[in-house]
Protein backbone atom coordinates (compact mmCIF):
# COMPACT_ATOMS: atom_id res chain seq x y z
CA UNK A 1 0.00 0.00 0.00
CA UNK A 2 1.66 3.13 -1.19
CA UNK A 3 1.93 6.73 -0.11
CA UNK A 4 0.73 8.30 -3.37
CA UNK A 5 -2.31 10.62 -3.00
CA UNK A 6 -5.74 9.04 -3.23
CA UNK A 7 -4.36 5.54 -3.55
CA UNK A 8 -7.28 3.11 -3.28
CA UNK A 9 -6.29 -0.44 -2.45
CA UNK A 10 -8.59 -3.46 -2.66
CA UNK A 11 -7.63 -6.80 -1.11
CA UNK A 12 -9.91 -9.73 -1.89
CA UNK A 13 -9.56 -13.08 -0.16
CA UNK A 14 -11.01 -15.71 -2.43
CA UNK A 15 -11.88 -19.34 -1.78
CA UNK A 16 -8.78 -21.49 -1.33
CA UNK A 17 -8.56 -25.22 -0.73
CA UNK A 18 -4.85 -25.12 0.11
CA UNK A 19 -2.19 -22.55 0.86
CA UNK A 20 -0.09 -21.88 -2.22
CA UNK A 21 3.16 -19.94 -1.84
CA UNK A 22 3.33 -17.18 0.75
CA UNK A 23 0.27 -16.75 2.92
CA UNK A 24 -0.89 -15.22 6.18
CA UNK A 25 -2.97 -18.21 7.27
CA UNK A 26 -2.38 -20.11 10.49
CA UNK A 27 -3.16 -23.59 11.77
CA UNK A 28 -4.62 -24.90 15.02
CA UNK A 29 -3.73 -28.47 15.90
CA UNK A 30 -3.77 -30.67 18.96
CA UNK A 31 -4.19 -34.13 20.44
CA UNK A 32 -7.41 -35.21 22.17
CA UNK A 33 -6.87 -37.60 25.10
CA UNK A 34 -8.95 -39.18 27.88
CA UNK A 35 -8.17 -38.96 31.64
CA UNK A 36 -5.65 -41.82 31.35
CA UNK A 37 -3.74 -40.10 28.55
CA UNK A 38 -4.93 -42.41 25.76
CA UNK A 39 -5.94 -40.76 22.51
CA UNK A 40 -9.61 -40.36 21.69
CA UNK A 41 -10.35 -41.36 18.06
CA UNK A 42 -13.09 -39.88 15.91
CA UNK A 43 -13.75 -36.96 18.23
CA UNK A 44 -15.65 -34.06 16.66
CA UNK A 45 -13.72 -30.77 16.84
CA UNK A 46 -15.22 -27.40 15.88
CA UNK A 47 -12.85 -24.43 15.53
CA UNK A 48 -14.73 -21.11 15.46
CA UNK A 49 -13.48 -17.62 14.62
CA UNK A 50 -14.98 -15.59 17.47
CA UNK A 51 -15.15 -12.32 15.48
CA UNK A 52 -16.61 -13.76 12.28
CA UNK A 53 -18.58 -16.65 13.82
CA UNK A 54 -17.28 -18.88 11.03
CA UNK A 55 -16.64 -22.49 12.02
CA UNK A 56 -14.30 -25.22 10.82
CA UNK A 57 -15.24 -28.79 11.72
CA UNK A 58 -12.58 -31.52 11.75
CA UNK A 59 -12.21 -35.02 13.16
CA UNK A 60 -9.41 -36.59 15.17
CA UNK A 61 -9.55 -39.75 13.04
CA UNK A 62 -7.82 -42.85 14.39
CA UNK A 63 -4.77 -40.98 15.71
CA UNK A 64 -6.57 -38.66 18.12
CA UNK A 65 -4.94 -35.66 16.42
CA UNK A 66 -6.94 -32.83 14.83
CA UNK A 67 -5.67 -30.16 12.46
CA UNK A 68 -7.57 -27.10 11.22
CA UNK A 69 -5.43 -25.42 8.51
CA UNK A 70 -5.75 -22.21 6.48
CA UNK A 71 -7.28 -20.11 9.25
CA UNK A 72 -7.39 -16.33 9.14
CA UNK A 73 -5.57 -14.34 11.80
CA UNK A 74 -7.84 -13.83 14.80
CA UNK A 75 -9.18 -15.19 18.09
CA UNK A 76 -10.63 -18.71 18.08
CA UNK A 77 -12.76 -21.04 20.19
CA UNK A 78 -12.21 -24.83 20.15
CA UNK A 79 -15.08 -27.16 21.04
CA UNK A 80 -14.59 -30.95 21.28
CA UNK A 81 -17.26 -33.62 21.59
CA UNK A 82 -16.81 -37.40 21.82
CA UNK A 83 -19.08 -40.27 22.82
CA UNK A 84 -18.87 -41.06 26.52
CA UNK A 85 -17.15 -37.82 27.46
CA UNK A 86 -18.31 -34.37 28.50
CA UNK A 87 -17.97 -31.65 25.91
CA UNK A 88 -14.86 -29.47 26.10
CA UNK A 89 -14.69 -25.80 25.13
CA UNK A 90 -11.74 -23.44 25.17
CA UNK A 91 -11.94 -19.82 24.02
CA UNK A 92 -9.53 -16.94 23.57
CA UNK A 93 -6.99 -18.78 21.42
CA UNK A 94 -5.07 -16.05 19.55
CA UNK A 95 -3.79 -17.22 16.17
CA UNK A 96 -1.16 -15.16 14.37
CA UNK A 97 0.05 -15.16 10.78
CA UNK A 98 1.95 -18.29 9.67
CA UNK A 99 1.58 -19.80 13.13
CA UNK A 100 0.96 -23.44 13.96
CA UNK A 101 -0.80 -23.24 17.32
CA UNK A 102 -0.87 -26.32 19.54
CA UNK A 103 -4.05 -26.69 21.62
CA UNK A 104 -4.11 -30.14 23.22
CA UNK A 105 -7.41 -31.29 24.78
CA UNK A 106 -7.96 -33.59 27.76
CA UNK A 107 -11.53 -34.86 28.05
CA UNK A 108 -13.27 -35.88 31.25
CA UNK A 109 -15.76 -38.67 31.81
CA UNK A 110 -18.94 -37.03 33.03
CA UNK A 111 -22.66 -37.21 32.68
CA UNK A 112 -24.20 -36.58 29.30
CA UNK A 113 -24.88 -32.96 28.43
CA UNK A 114 -22.17 -31.54 30.70
CA UNK A 115 -19.66 -29.12 29.19
CA UNK A 116 -16.25 -28.18 30.57
CA UNK A 117 -15.28 -24.61 29.69
CA UNK A 118 -11.61 -23.72 29.92
CA UNK A 119 -11.07 -20.00 30.38
CA UNK A 120 -7.59 -19.67 31.94
CA UNK A 121 -4.93 -22.17 30.92
CA UNK A 122 -2.08 -19.79 30.15
CA UNK A 123 -0.87 -18.69 26.77
CA UNK A 124 -0.94 -21.29 24.02
CA UNK A 125 2.42 -21.97 22.42
CA UNK A 126 3.60 -23.26 19.07
CA UNK A 127 5.43 -26.57 19.27
CA UNK A 128 5.10 -27.67 15.65
CA UNK A 129 7.62 -25.27 14.03
CA UNK A 130 11.22 -24.20 14.75
CA UNK A 131 11.16 -20.68 13.34
CA UNK A 132 11.79 -17.76 15.70
CA UNK A 133 9.38 -14.86 15.33
CA UNK A 134 7.92 -11.95 17.23
CA UNK A 135 4.39 -10.59 16.88
CA UNK A 136 3.37 -6.93 17.03
CA UNK A 137 -0.41 -6.60 17.15
CA UNK A 138 -2.53 -3.60 16.22
CA UNK A 139 -2.64 -2.66 19.91
CA UNK A 140 1.17 -2.62 20.05
CA UNK A 141 1.36 -0.55 16.88
CA UNK A 142 -1.03 2.08 18.19
CA UNK A 143 0.05 2.29 21.84
CA UNK A 144 3.83 2.03 21.70
CA UNK A 145 5.60 5.41 21.20
CA UNK A 146 6.29 6.78 17.74
CA UNK A 147 7.20 10.29 16.61
CA UNK A 148 4.55 9.85 13.96
CA UNK A 149 2.33 7.10 12.53
CA UNK A 150 3.57 6.96 8.96
CA UNK A 151 6.46 6.84 6.49
CA UNK A 152 8.04 10.03 7.85
CA UNK A 153 9.82 7.91 10.48
CA UNK A 154 9.40 4.41 8.98
CA UNK A 155 5.91 3.82 10.41
CA UNK A 156 5.39 0.21 11.51
CA UNK A 157 8.88 -0.74 10.31
CA UNK A 158 10.16 1.08 13.42
CA UNK A 159 8.79 -1.78 15.54
CA UNK A 160 11.05 -4.23 13.77
CA UNK A 161 13.95 -2.57 15.60
CA UNK A 162 12.51 -3.75 18.93
CA UNK A 163 13.43 -7.34 18.10
CA UNK A 164 16.74 -8.97 19.06
CA UNK A 165 19.22 -9.18 16.23
CA UNK A 166 17.68 -6.26 14.33
CA UNK A 167 19.42 -2.92 13.87
CA UNK A 168 19.19 0.18 11.75
CA UNK A 169 22.05 1.05 9.43
CA UNK A 170 23.29 4.69 9.49
CA UNK A 171 22.14 6.60 6.44
CA UNK A 172 19.83 3.78 5.38
CA UNK A 173 16.09 3.52 5.97
CA UNK A 174 16.13 -0.30 5.75
CA UNK A 175 16.67 -2.61 8.71
CA UNK A 176 19.38 -5.22 9.08
CA UNK A 177 18.16 -8.58 10.47
CA UNK A 178 20.64 -11.04 11.96
CA UNK A 179 23.39 -9.58 9.77
CA UNK A 180 21.84 -10.61 6.45
CA UNK A 181 22.03 -8.25 3.49
CA UNK A 182 19.05 -5.92 3.48
CA UNK A 183 18.40 -5.99 -0.26
CA UNK A 184 18.68 -9.79 -0.55
CA UNK A 185 17.96 -11.20 2.90
CA UNK A 186 14.85 -9.28 4.04
CA UNK A 187 11.51 -9.07 2.24
CA UNK A 188 8.18 -7.88 3.71
CA UNK A 189 4.86 -9.35 2.63
CA UNK A 190 1.48 -7.60 2.75
CA UNK A 191 -1.33 -10.14 3.15
CA UNK A 192 0.93 -12.75 1.58
CA UNK A 193 2.04 -10.56 -1.36
CA UNK A 194 5.78 -9.86 -1.53
CA UNK A 195 6.70 -6.16 -1.48
CA UNK A 196 9.26 -6.07 -4.26
CA UNK A 197 9.83 -2.30 -3.84
CA UNK A 198 11.25 -2.72 -0.32
CA UNK A 199 14.95 -2.83 -1.33
CA UNK A 200 14.72 0.81 -2.48
CA UNK A 201 13.17 2.00 0.80
CA UNK A 202 10.14 1.37 3.05
CA UNK A 203 8.25 4.59 2.39
CA UNK A 204 6.37 3.64 -0.82
CA UNK A 205 4.93 0.40 0.62
CA UNK A 206 3.45 1.52 3.92
CA UNK A 207 -0.21 1.05 4.80
CA UNK A 208 -1.70 3.22 7.50
CA UNK A 209 -1.26 1.85 11.03
CA UNK A 210 -5.05 2.19 11.30
CA UNK A 211 -5.38 -0.70 8.83
CA UNK A 212 -2.68 -3.06 10.18
CA UNK A 213 -3.82 -6.05 12.24
CA UNK A 214 -0.39 -7.41 13.08
CA UNK A 215 3.23 -7.63 11.98
CA UNK A 216 4.88 -11.03 12.34
CA UNK A 217 8.65 -10.56 12.31
CA UNK A 218 10.33 -13.80 11.21
CA UNK A 219 13.82 -13.64 12.71
CA UNK A 220 15.33 -17.10 12.11
CA UNK A 221 14.52 -20.47 10.55
CA UNK A 222 11.99 -18.79 8.28
CA UNK A 223 9.64 -21.32 6.60
CA UNK A 224 10.52 -22.40 3.07
CA UNK A 225 7.56 -20.52 1.59
CA UNK A 226 9.50 -17.29 2.13
CA UNK A 227 12.34 -16.57 -0.27
CA UNK A 228 14.54 -14.70 2.23
CA UNK A 229 16.21 -15.39 5.57
CA UNK A 230 14.04 -12.79 7.34
CA UNK A 231 10.49 -11.63 6.71
CA UNK A 232 8.03 -9.03 7.96
CA UNK A 233 4.59 -10.55 7.42
CA UNK A 234 2.02 -7.75 7.57
CA UNK A 235 -1.66 -8.64 7.93
CA UNK A 236 -4.27 -5.95 7.32
CA UNK A 237 -7.45 -5.71 9.36
CA UNK A 238 -10.62 -7.50 8.31
CA UNK A 239 -14.21 -6.75 9.22
CA UNK A 240 -16.27 -8.90 11.57
CA UNK A 241 -19.91 -9.49 12.51
CA UNK A 242 -19.78 -6.41 14.75
CA UNK A 243 -19.85 -2.94 13.21
CA UNK A 244 -16.96 -1.02 14.69
CA UNK A 245 -14.92 2.05 13.88
CA UNK A 246 -12.27 4.42 15.17
CA UNK A 247 -10.89 7.87 14.53
CA UNK A 248 -7.87 9.92 15.52
CA UNK A 249 -6.32 13.35 15.11
CA UNK A 250 -2.79 14.32 16.10
CA UNK A 251 -1.45 17.88 16.19
CA UNK A 252 2.08 19.18 16.50
CA UNK A 253 3.20 22.80 16.39
CA UNK A 254 6.13 25.03 17.22
CA UNK A 255 4.50 25.92 20.56
CA UNK A 256 5.01 22.29 21.63
CA UNK A 257 8.58 21.93 20.38
CA UNK A 258 11.99 22.98 21.67
CA UNK A 259 14.06 25.33 19.56
CA UNK A 260 16.70 24.06 17.19
CA UNK A 261 20.29 24.39 18.45
CA UNK A 262 21.08 26.76 15.59
CA UNK A 263 17.94 28.88 15.96
CA UNK A 264 17.06 31.49 18.60
CA UNK A 265 13.43 30.30 18.55
CA UNK A 266 11.50 27.15 17.64
CA UNK A 267 10.83 27.16 13.88
CA UNK A 268 7.25 27.73 12.80
CA UNK A 269 5.32 24.50 12.24
CA UNK A 270 1.70 23.37 12.04
CA UNK A 271 1.18 19.64 11.53
CA UNK A 272 -2.04 17.62 11.42
CA UNK A 273 -2.25 13.83 11.12
CA UNK A 274 -5.80 12.45 11.06
CA UNK A 275 -7.78 9.44 9.98
CA UNK A 276 -10.58 7.01 10.64
CA UNK A 277 -11.59 3.39 10.03
CA UNK A 278 -14.78 1.36 9.92
CA UNK A 279 -15.45 -2.35 9.55
CA UNK A 280 -18.37 -4.71 9.80
CA UNK A 281 -20.50 -7.30 8.03
CA UNK A 282 -21.92 -7.04 4.53
CA UNK A 283 -23.59 -10.41 4.97
CA UNK A 284 -23.40 -11.84 8.48
CA UNK A 285 -21.07 -14.83 8.81
CA UNK A 286 -20.32 -14.60 5.09
CA UNK A 287 -18.83 -11.33 3.82
CA UNK A 288 -17.05 -8.55 5.72
CA UNK A 289 -15.51 -5.19 4.88
CA UNK A 290 -12.91 -2.93 6.44
CA UNK A 291 -11.92 0.53 5.24
CA UNK A 292 -9.50 3.11 6.57
CA UNK A 293 -8.24 6.57 5.66
CA UNK A 294 -5.26 8.55 6.91
CA UNK A 295 -4.24 12.07 5.91
CA UNK A 296 -1.31 14.35 6.65
CA UNK A 297 -1.03 18.12 6.32
CA UNK A 298 1.93 20.32 7.23
CA UNK A 299 3.06 23.93 7.02
CA UNK A 300 6.54 24.52 8.36
CA UNK A 301 9.70 26.57 8.19
CA UNK A 302 13.22 25.23 8.39
CA UNK A 303 16.27 26.88 9.96
CA UNK A 304 18.97 28.02 7.55
CA UNK A 305 22.48 28.90 8.79
CA UNK A 306 24.76 31.17 6.75
CA UNK A 307 27.89 33.30 6.71
CA UNK A 308 27.40 36.99 5.86
CA UNK A 309 29.82 39.98 5.63
CA UNK A 310 30.33 42.15 8.72
CA UNK A 311 28.92 45.72 8.63
CA UNK A 312 32.43 47.24 8.53
CA UNK A 313 33.38 45.16 5.52
CA UNK A 314 30.45 46.58 3.55
CA UNK A 315 32.02 50.06 3.74
CA UNK A 316 35.53 48.86 2.90
CA UNK A 317 36.88 48.72 6.45
CA UNK A 318 38.95 45.54 6.79
CA UNK A 319 41.13 46.86 9.61
CA UNK A 320 40.18 43.88 11.76
CA UNK A 321 41.48 41.42 9.14
CA UNK A 322 45.09 40.31 9.56
CA UNK A 323 45.68 39.55 5.88
CA UNK A 324 46.56 42.61 3.76
CA UNK A 325 43.96 43.93 1.31
CA UNK A 326 45.77 44.75 -1.95
CA UNK A 327 44.94 47.60 -4.30
CA UNK A 328 44.32 45.95 -7.70
CA UNK A 329 45.77 49.01 -9.45
CA UNK A 330 49.09 49.35 -7.57
CA UNK A 331 49.37 45.81 -6.13
CA UNK A 332 50.19 47.47 -2.80
CA UNK A 333 48.17 47.10 0.45
CA UNK A 334 45.55 49.72 1.20
CA UNK A 335 46.62 51.86 4.16
CA UNK A 336 45.16 50.38 7.34
CA UNK A 337 43.41 47.73 5.27
CA UNK A 338 40.69 50.29 4.47
CA UNK A 339 39.36 50.75 0.93
CA UNK A 340 38.54 54.40 0.14
CA UNK A 341 34.81 55.06 -0.28
CA UNK A 342 35.45 56.53 -3.74
CA UNK A 343 36.80 53.16 -4.89
CA UNK A 344 33.57 51.29 -4.00
CA UNK A 345 30.99 50.97 -6.79
CA UNK A 346 27.55 52.01 -5.42
CA UNK A 347 25.74 49.52 -7.71
CA UNK A 348 27.90 46.64 -6.48
CA UNK A 349 27.28 47.74 -2.90
CA UNK A 350 23.48 47.57 -3.42
CA UNK A 351 23.81 44.14 -5.01
CA UNK A 352 25.87 43.04 -2.00
CA UNK A 353 23.28 44.32 0.45
CA UNK A 354 20.49 42.54 -1.47
CA UNK A 355 22.10 39.10 -1.51
CA UNK A 356 23.89 39.26 1.86
CA UNK A 357 21.72 40.33 4.81
CA UNK A 358 23.32 41.88 7.88
CA UNK A 359 24.52 39.49 10.64
CA UNK A 360 21.82 38.68 13.19
CA UNK A 361 23.38 35.97 15.36
CA UNK A 362 26.32 35.66 17.75
CA UNK A 363 28.75 38.13 19.20
CA UNK A 364 29.76 41.29 17.33
CA UNK A 365 32.58 40.50 14.93
CA UNK A 366 31.63 36.81 14.52
CA UNK A 367 32.68 35.94 10.97
CA UNK A 368 31.20 32.44 10.48
CA UNK A 369 27.65 31.11 11.12
CA UNK A 370 26.63 34.67 12.03
CA UNK A 371 23.20 34.59 10.39
CA UNK A 372 20.07 32.53 11.13
CA UNK A 373 16.81 32.50 9.22
CA UNK A 374 13.65 30.48 8.72
CA UNK A 375 12.28 29.62 5.29
CA UNK A 376 9.19 27.67 4.16
CA UNK A 377 9.92 23.96 3.94
CA UNK A 378 8.92 20.61 5.36
CA UNK A 379 10.38 18.32 8.00
CA UNK A 380 9.83 14.97 6.28
CA UNK A 381 6.16 14.55 7.24
CA UNK A 382 4.81 15.10 3.76
CA UNK A 383 1.25 15.76 2.65
CA UNK A 384 -0.55 12.59 1.68
CA UNK A 385 -3.90 10.79 1.55
CA UNK A 386 -3.81 7.04 2.22
CA UNK A 387 -6.90 4.91 1.54
CA UNK A 388 -7.32 1.18 2.17
CA UNK A 389 -10.29 -1.15 1.62
CA UNK A 390 -10.40 -4.87 2.32
CA UNK A 391 -13.25 -7.25 1.49
CA UNK A 392 -13.26 -10.75 2.96
CA UNK A 393 -15.66 -13.45 1.84
CA UNK A 394 -16.12 -16.87 3.47
CA UNK A 395 -17.15 -19.79 1.23
CA UNK A 396 -18.74 -22.89 2.71
CA UNK A 397 -17.69 -26.36 1.57
CA UNK A 398 -19.02 -29.70 2.71
CA UNK A 399 -17.08 -32.96 2.61
CA UNK A 400 -18.33 -36.40 3.62
CA UNK A 401 -17.50 -37.07 7.25
CA UNK A 402 -14.64 -39.57 7.14
CA UNK A 403 -11.73 -39.90 9.54
CA UNK A 404 -9.40 -36.93 9.09
CA UNK A 405 -11.74 -35.04 6.73
CA UNK A 406 -12.82 -31.45 7.22
CA UNK A 407 -16.02 -29.51 6.71
CA UNK A 408 -16.77 -25.88 7.32
CA UNK A 409 -15.77 -22.41 6.18
CA UNK A 410 -12.73 -21.56 4.12
CA UNK A 411 -11.55 -18.04 3.34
Amino acid sequence: MGRSPYCLIFSFLAFLTSALGQSTFGTITGTVTDPSGAVVPDARVIVTNEAESTAREVSTGSTGIFTAPNLNVGTYRVRVAASGFSEYERSGLILNANQVLNADVKLSVMQAGATIQVTDTGAAISTETTNISNIKTSRDLLELPLISRHGGDQGFYSYVLQNPGVNSMPGNSLNNVQGVRQQAGVLPTMDGIAVMAYPIGPGPVQPSLEGVQEVNVQLANTPAEFATAANFAVVTKSGSNQLHGSGFWAYNGNELNARDFFSPAAPFRVYHNFGASVGGPIRKNKTFFFGNYEGSREAAKVVVTGNTPLPAWRTGDFSGVTSPILDPLTKNPFPGNQIPAARINPVSQKVQDFFFPAPNFGAAGLQVANWRGQFPGQTGFTRFNDWGVRLTTISQIRIASTPGSTTGSYP
